[in-house]
Parts: structure tokens; C-alpha cells; sequence
């Protein structure tokens, strides 16, 4: 069970906040500057990326490539 809830990234072991925001750090986006946005998102909410802000509305972390590069940088925000 652990080895199942460790490698699929839609599991968790800890409580995720309701509004997850994924920033996608693949090579390509990090060209175009994702890797600016957690230190962004850590000014704003005042937490590290894999944290819930304490009340539990807002988890901001990073994910691998999404293959969306029309878009890029790409950022998903789920349940807004």
C-alpha cells in the first residue's frame, strides 16, 4: 500500500488543501521561467510547495511535464 500511495502523485499521506495548484517544472517550462513561480507562491501564501496554507484552502507543488507546451509555463489549479 505505501509503495502505491508514494509513487502515484494523485495520493497522499498527508491532508492536500482544497484548491491544489501544480506548477510543472519540465525543462521546457522551466525555460520559460516556472521555476520562479513556487518562490512566488511561497511569498504569497506564506508556505513551502507540498504545504497546505493553514486553513486548508491552498497546496501549491510541483509537477513533471504536462506535454501542454502551447501554454507554457503551465500551472493547473483544481476546484476553483
Amino acid at each position: 500500500m505505501y509503495g502505491m500511495v508514494t509513487f502515484y502523485t494523485f495520493f497522499a499521506m498527508i491532508p492536500k488543501g482544497k484548491h491544489p495548484i501544480s506548477v510543472c517544472m519540465g525543462t521546457v517550462c522551466r525555460l520559460r521561467g516556472s521555476e520562479k513561480l513556487p518562490e512566488e507562491f511561497k511569498r504569497i501564501l506564506g508556505i513551502e510547495a507540498g504545504e497546505t496554507t493553514p486553513d486548508g484552502k491552498f497546496f501549491p507543488d510541483c509537477l513533471w511535464c504536462v506535454g501542454a507546451y502551447g501554454l507554457l509555463p503551465v500551472i493547473m489549479i483544481k476546484s476553483l
